[in-house]
C-alpha cells in the first residue's frame, strides 16, 4: 500500500490555516489553533496503544468550518478515537468528490494508505486519536439540487444558507465498523445550526447523530417552529428566503397529521423533521415543489415561489409517503402500494383537515383518474411488473408515479362497496402496518397484502385486473366517483 503524502503542522512558519473549532478559540491565530490541536494529541498520547480491532467501536469528531465570508467551501476536519483511548486503524470511506490525495494530517497524528478507489486505511502514530483533514467545494449557483442524482444527500451552497449532507462531505467507516460520532459546524456571524434529529445547536456546538452517510445539516437564517403533533413534537425549518411564513406551514402538518391520528396511526408515529430549502437562484422563480423522505425521520423540500395552498399539496403527499415507509415494508411486486398510497390518501388529509372542499377533492381526483388513464392499457407494464423490473424502465417508473394513485382509489372504492363502507384503503394500511410491528423484517407481496382485507373484501378479481393485469380502469370518471362517494 502506497502511503499517501502526511503533512505535519508546523508552527511556524504556518504552511497550513485551520480555522477554530470551538467558539472559544474565535481570534486566535491559524498557527495558534494548529499548534494547539498538535499539543492536545501529543499530551493524550504519552505512551503509544497498539491499533484496534475493526470490529471494535471508533468515536468520530467532525469539526466542519464554514468560512466567514460565505464562500462555497466546508474544510473538514475528522478525529477517529478508540473506545479505550487506544490507538486507532480504521478503514474509511472517502465522501463523494474528495479524492485520497485531498486528505492530510494537520497535527503528524495520522498515517493514510490507499487500500481502494474510495477506501483509505487511517491509522494513529503514536497518539490516541488520529486527525485528518480536507475541504470540500460545495455546490453553488444555479444548480438544481433536487435534480442531482444523490438527492437529497447532495449538498449546496445556497448562498445566504448551506446544505450539508454526510455522504459527500464526511469521511466515514467503512460497511461493518461500529461507531459513534458528533458534529460541531462552526458557521459565519449572525448564522444559526441545526441537525435534525438534535435541533438547533449553537456555533462549535458537538451535536450526536447517528450515520455519517446521511446526517444532514443545515446553517444560515433560519426560521424554526415547532408543534405537538400525534407521534411527538413535529419541527419545521425554513431556510433561506421563504415565500410564506413558516408558523403556516408548521400548523398546517401538524394540522394532516391529527388526521391521520384520528384514523388510528397514533401509535404508529414519531417525531418528525421538515426542512422548507429554498431553491437558488433563478429557480426561486417558478412554483416548483420537490420532495424527499430522508433518513432519520426527515423531510426535505426545495420550493420556489409558489403558494402555501399549493405547497401544502405535496406536504401531504410526502407526509403519508414518510409514513407509509416507515409503517410498511414492501417486497418489488407490491411497489404500487408505497407508491399509490401518498398521492391518494394525501388528498384525503387536505379534504380532512378543511384545506380543500368537496368540490376540490372532486377535480383533483378526476385529474389524478386522467393522468392514470393515460398511463393504463396492455402498452405499459402491469403495476406488478413495474415493480419488479430490475433495472427499472422509463415506462416502469411512470406507471409506478402515474397509476398507482388512480390503482389506489380505485382500491379503495372496491374495499368501500365490499364492505359496505365498514373499511377503506387506509384500514388495510393501518392493518398491515400493525402486522409489520410483529414481523419487521418481513417484506409485504401483494398476494400478503391483499390477504389482510379478505375478512371484509374478496380483491381476487381487482388484483387479476389493476394489479397482475394491465386492464384499462373504467373510463367514466363520474361512474367510478360515485360508486366511491356513495359508501363513506
Amino acid at each position: 500500500m502506497a502511503l499517501l503524502r502526511r503533512r505535519a503542522v508546523a508552527v511556524t512558519p504556518c504552511k497550513w490555516t485551520i480555522r477554530a473549532v470551538h467558539p472559544a478559540q474565535q481570534g486566535i491565530a491559524p498557527c495558534a489553533v494548529a499548534f494547539l490541536l498538535l499539543a492536545s494529541l501529543l499530551a493524550a498520547a504519552r505512551f503509544a496503544a497498539p491499533a484496534r480491532a475493526a470490529d471494535e467501536p471508533l468515536h468520530i469528531e467532525y469539526t466542519l468550518v464554514l468560512p466567514p465570508d460565505r464562500s462555497p467551501r466546508v474544510d473538514v476536519i475528522v478525529t477517529l478515537r478508540a473506545a479505550d483511548a487506544g490507538g486507532v486503524s480504521a478503514q474509511m470511506t472517502l465522501p463523494e468528490g474528495v479524492t485520497p490525495t485531498d486528505l492530510w494530517s494537520p497535527d503528524g497524528s495520522a498515517a493514510v494508505a490507499l487500500l481502494s478507489d474510495r477506501v483509505v486505511l487511517v491509522e494513529s502514530t503514536g497518539s490516541a486519536g488520529a486527525s485528518v483533514a480536507y475541504s470540500v467545494r460545495l455546490r453553488s449557483g444555479g444548480v438544481n439540487p433536487a435534480g442531482l442524482p444523490a438527492a437529497p444527500y447532495a449538498s449546496l451552497h445556497g448562498g445566504d444558507f448551506v446544505y450539508l449532507a454526510g455522504r459527500d462531505t464526511l469521511l466515514r467507516p467503512s460497511a461493518g465498523q461500529p461507531y459513534s460520532a458528533v458534529a460541531a459546524v462552526q458557521a459565519p456571524p449572525g448564522w444559526h445550526v441545526f441537525v435534525p434529529g438534535a435541533g438547533l445547536a449553537a456555533s462549535g456546538e458537538p451535536v450526536p447523530f447517528d450515520s455519517a452517510e446521511t446526517v444532514l445539516v443545515v446553517a444560515g437564517a433560519l426560521a424554526v417552529e415547532q408543534r405537538t403533533a400525534a407521534g411527538g413534537a413535529l419541527t419545521v425549518v425554513a431556510v433561506g428566503d421563504a415565500p410564506w411564513d413558516v408558523r403556516e406551514t408548521a400548523q398546517s402538518l401538524a394540522a394532516l397529521s391529527a388526521s391521520l391520528a384520528q384514523r388510528g396511526f397514533t401509535e404508529l408515529m414519531a417525531p418528525l423533521t421538515f426542512l422548507q430549502l429554498r431553491y437558488p437562484g433563478p429557480l426561486r422563480l417558478n412554483p416548483l415543489v420537490s420532495g424527499f423522505v430522508a433518513a432519520g425521520d426527515t423531510i426535505v423540500h426545495w420550493v420556489g415561489s409558489g403558494t402555501a395552498d399549493w405547497w401544502r399539496k405535496y406536504a401531504a403527499r410526502d407526509l403519508v409517503r414518510w409514513l407509509v415507509e416507515r409503517t410498511v415494508k414492501t417486497a418489488p411486486d407490491a411497489a404500487w402500494f408505497s407508491a399509490g398510497l401518498p398521492e391518494y390518501v394525501g388528498l384525503l388529509l387536505l379534504y380532512e383537515a378543511g384545506y380543500i372542499s368537496g368540490d376540490d377533492l372532486y377535480q383533483a381526483l378526476q385529474t389524478l383518474h386522467a393522468t392514470g388513464l393515460h398511463y393504463s392499457g396492455p402498452d405499459w407494464p402491469s403495476l406488478v411488473l413495474a415493480g419488479v423490473a430490475a433495472p427499472r424502465s422509463h415506462s416502469a417508473q411512470r406507471v409506478l408515479e402515474f397509476r398507482a394513485p388512480l390503482v389506489a382509489f380505485l382500491l379503495d372504492a372496491e374495499i368501500r362497496s365490499a364492505s359496505a363502507g365498514a373499511k377503506s384503503v387506509v384500514d388495510l394500511w393501518l392493518d398491515a402496518a400493525r402486522w409489520q410491528r410483529q414481523q419487521p423484517n418481513t417484506p409485504f407481496f401483494t398476494s400478503s397484502l391483499l390477504a389482510l382485507a379478505a375478512d371484509y373484501a374478496d380483491l381476487t378479481s381487482f388484483a387479476a385486473d389493476f394489479l397482475f393485469g394491465s386492464r384499462i380502469p373504467p373510463v367514466n370518471f363520474d361512474a367510478v366517483y360515485r360508486r366511491w362517494a356513495g359508501v363513506r
